[in-house]
This record gives C-alpha cells, sequence and structure tokens, in this order.
C-alpha cells in the first residue's frame, strides 16, 4: 500500500452554508407542511418524520438517475405520510376499501374532494421544491447532517421514546414523537391486527363469546314481535355530557306515554360501518377489513335476517348510497334480506351531499309502508346522511344548540350532533305514524363519529355508542 495515500491529509472542503441550508430545507419543508395540515386536521404525527433524510441524500448527488430515484422516492414518502395521516380518521381502510371507493371519487364530499386535490398539489410541489433546492448539495455536509438526524432519532425516538403529548387514551400515541420513522412505524404495524386487515381476507367469529363486549340488538325481545325495525345509525356516538345526551333522544322521551317500554343506554362499538352492520344484525366480529365478497350466504346462516325469513317475515333492507358501496347488493341477500332498497331505487328521492347519496329524511314514508304492507316483518335501515362531514347543507333542524353545552357550533362534531338529533326528532315523528303501530325499534351507532377537533374525546366516549329500544303501543 502507498504509505503516501495513508500520510495524505484528507480535508472537508469549504462548506458552502447556502447549499448546506438548502439541504436541510428540503429535508424540513414536508415535515412543515404536514405538521400545519394536521395543525388543521386536528391529526397526530412525528414533529420530525426522518424518511426525507433518504431521498434528499439521493437528491445531493450529481447523478441524474440517482436523483430521479430520489425524486421517486421522495413522492413515496409523501405518500406514506399522508397514509398515516388518513387511518387516523379512517383506521378501517384496507385496500379492498380503497379499491372500491374508487368509482366514487368524484361523488364524495367536496372535502375530500379539496384534500385529495390538495395532496395532489404537494406531490408536485415538493419534490420539485426539493429538486431545485438540491442541484448544488454537497455531499459531504448532507451525509454529516443526515447522520447527526439519525443519531438523534435513535437517541430520542427509537430508544429514548420522547412524546411531546403523553395520552394513554389515545389510539395514536405513537405518532406523538419529537422524531421518528413514518415509514418504521408502518412496517411495525404490518404485523399488528390492523396490518393484516391490509393485506389478508376477511375473516368471521363470533362477537365476543365471553360476553367482553354486548351488542345492542341482544336486546331484541324473544320471541321476536310481529314487526321489528332495526337502524344501524352512521357515526351515532355517546356523549359524555349526560344532559347533552338527554337532549338528543328529547323528542322520543317526550312521548314515552307511546310505548310499551322505552330504554335509551350505551353498548361498546369499534371498525368501520360494515362490522357495525355485521355485529347488530349477525352476531359475527368482522376480521382484517371489510371485504365480505368471498362469503357465501351459509357463513351468515346465524344472521336475524335469515332467522326470521325462516319464521315468515318479510325481510327489507334500506340504504340511501350506490348498492356497490362495500358490495352491499349482495351483501345483503347473503345476510338473508329478501327485498333491498338503495339509492338505484330511490332517484326520484332528494339527495344529500353524504356521497351524494338519498336522504335519510326521504326514507322514513318508505319505512312506514313496509310495515303498512307487511303483518310480520323486519326492516332493517342502515342512515347515510349523518356520515362525515356532517354538511351543514343537510341540516335543516337546529334544536340542539352546541353552545348551550360549552361546545362551539362551528366544528364538525357538533353538526354531527345536531344531525344525531334531527334524525331522532323525525323517528318520534314516525312513531306516531297509525302504520307504526306495534312495531319494535332498536337504534344504535356504527362507529365513533370521526371529527377534526383535539377535544373530540372531551365530548363523546372511546368506542361508545348510545341506543335507544323502544315498542310502539298497538
Amino acid at each position: 500500500m502507498n504509505e503516501n495515500i495513508l500520510k495524505k491529509d484528507f480535508q472537508l472542503p469549504k462548506c458552502d452554508k447556502k447549499a448546506l441550508g438548502q439541504f436541510v430545507l428540503s429535508f424540513l419543508l414536508p415535515n412543515i407542511v404536514f405538521l400545519i395540515a394536521c395543525f388543521f386536521l386536528s391529526a397526530v404525527r412525528p414533529l420530525i418524520n426522518i424518511d426525507y433524510l433518504f431521498p434528499c441524500l439521493l437528491l445531493a448527488f450529481n447523478n441524474k438517475f440517482i436523483r430521479i430515484a430520489g425524486i421517486l422516492l421522495y413522492i413515496v414518502v409523501i405518500l406514506l405520510d399522508a397514509f398515516t395521516v388518513i387511518t387516523q380518521f379512517f383506521q378501517f381502510l384496507d385496500l379492498a376499501a380503497f379499491r372500491d371507493f374508487l368509482p366514487f371519487v368524484f361523488d364524495a364530499p367536496k372535502e375530500y374532494i379539496f384534500l385529495y386535490s390538495l395532496l395532489g398539489v404537494f406531490l408536485i410541489i415538493l419534490p420539485l421544491s426539493a429538486w431545485i433546492l438540491n442541484k448544488k448539495a454537497q455531499k459531504s455536509y448532507a451525509v454529516i447532517f443526515s447522520v447527526i438526524v439519525f443519531v438523534l432519532f435513535y437517541l430520542v425516538g427509537y430508544m429514548g421514546n420522547f412524546k411531546y403529548i403523553q395520552k394513554s387514551n389515545d389510539s395514536f400515541v405513537s405518532d406523538y414523537f419529537y422524531i421518528h420513522s413514518q415509514a418504521y412505524s408502518i412496517s411495525d404495524s404490518m404485523s399488528s391486527m390492523f396490518g393484516r386487515a391490509l393485506l389478508e381476507p376477511s375473516e368471521l367469529s363470533e362477537y365476543y363469546p365471553n360476553g367482553e363486549y354486548e351488542r345492542a340488538s341482544v336486546h331484541l325481545k324473544q320471541p321476536y314481535h310481529q314487526k321489528i325495525l332495526l337502524i344501524v345509525a352512521e357515526s351515532l356516538g355517546s356523549l359524555k355530557n349526560e344532559s347533552a345526551q338527554q337532549e338528543v333522544f328529547r323528542k322520543i322521551s317526550e312521548q314515552k306515554n307511546l310505548y310499551e317500554f322505552l330504554t335509551i343506554d350505551e353498548v361498546h362499538i369499534s371498525g368501520a360501518t360494515v362490522q357495525g352492520e355485521i355485529r347488530e344484525l349477525c352476531n359475527l366480529l368482522l376480521h382484517q377489513g371489510h371485504d365480505t365478497r368471498h362469503f357465501n350466504a351459509q357463513d351468515f346462516a346465524v344472521c336475524l335476517p335469515h332467522i326470521l325469513s325462516k319464521q315468515g317475515y318479510h325481510t327489507t333492507a334500506f340504504h340511501g348510497a350506490a348498492s356497490s358501496m362495500y358490495h352491499r347488493k349482495s351483501l345483503y341477500p347473503k345476510l338473508g334480506f329478501q327485498k333491498t332498497v338503495f339509492n338505484e331505487q330511490m332517484q326520484d328521492k332528494k339527495r344529500c351531499h353524504s356521497f351524494k347519496g338519498t336522504c335519510d329524511s326521504e326514507i322514513f314514508p318508505l319505512i312506514a309502508q313496509e310495515f303498512a304492507h307487511n303483518d310480520k316483518a323486519l326492516v332493517y335501515w342502515l342512515t347515510l346522511t349523518s356520515h362525515y362531514p356532517y354538511s351543514e347543507k343537510d341540516i335543516f333542524n337546529h334544536r340542539f344548540d352546541c353552545t348551550k353545552f360549552n361546545m362551539d357550533n362551528n366544528t364538525t362534531i357538533c353538526r354531527n350532533i345536531q344531525m344525531q338529533t334531527q334524525f331522532m326528532d323525525l323517528l318520534a315523528e314516525l312513531s306516531m305514524q297509525p302504520e307504526m303501530k306495534g312495531v319494535e325499534v332498536l337504534i344504535v351507532g356504527d362507529h365513533m363519529p370521526p371529527a377534526f377537533e383535539n377535544n373530540i374525546y372531551q365530548i363523546i366516549k372511546l368506542h361508545r355508542s348510545a341506543f335507544v329500544h323502544f315498542k310502539i303501543k298497538e
């Protein structure tokens, strides 16, 4: 070996502070953008996501192909970052659901379309900015900076487990790190139940056979009454303020003289809407996503519609969205429903802003008709209008005053409560119709109401839904 090489004085080139600053900015810029987005969405995220170091390092090279690889990786990291935010509000998101939602992108609420469009803009602007900022990057100082940040991540994030907020009741407490890797978090979650839900087929099992949790429909009287109305209400939660909760159901409670009995209580809920439906209709737990296409009718033989149809009941299911959403056109007959009514069969009805489906207010008369025409009937209704983002345009009953219960009227959770109150008032009116005499009514939520407020868990109970159960006198 040439001794002169060993004696050679290796020195770093003079630091170009501007070039180093631009490299650091290309790393920090997407972190800043996502932190601002999380602030407005009331989402959580590590203050610094180190994943952007790796594409930035590739961009520090002069080789065109390496830099292109850096841009592509930069885009992937942005998408992973966005994914971790999206799943905070749609924890049940899986690959099948993503595929099923694609045809409805332009029917989605404008808030969804706006956020998707904004993400599309960031996917162009942020990588382009990183490309420009790193045109004169110095690899040596870029590597030094990256090593420092990685060591910081190892000591403060991975090993130190330091977080800027500690919340024992928060499902996303791991996202409160000062510095961490979103890619590592996603990789780690792939071994969890949520990760398997992304990749594996759905499975069915009995709903908590050891009695850990109780579903609302277990309270239906047996032997079953001749007429039953079972409603799974979109995004119906349970309020911590008992007075506020009573106010939601006040119109129903005020006419308790019409009922043989009236029960207002709450149950545990989790998962997505489809899980909520199968929970209440079948006493089954749907694991690993909610793609039900590979199941057959025999898999759902224990479901209430199947049981009652064998006893001579006419079984009908109503839902204001398209029948292709989550493949309910094929799912509902598998559950035992002889008749299904979706948005396609209600084209003459008013459409609301939740995925432009039929308004719930339009379906009440159809419910009454079903009981008028059938002596023995199970009518199931999955509501839609109270779907996030709880459009102000769909609220015509403002009886619930959020300010009375120390809540801001201009929040998504307030709109949700107003919509639920509006629905309960209409249900109270339906109960007075002569066609509804003798009907047993049960209404319960599918999942917690998604809302972009930091104080949502101060208003609603975690994984709980109120339920209302009553029998209208003959």
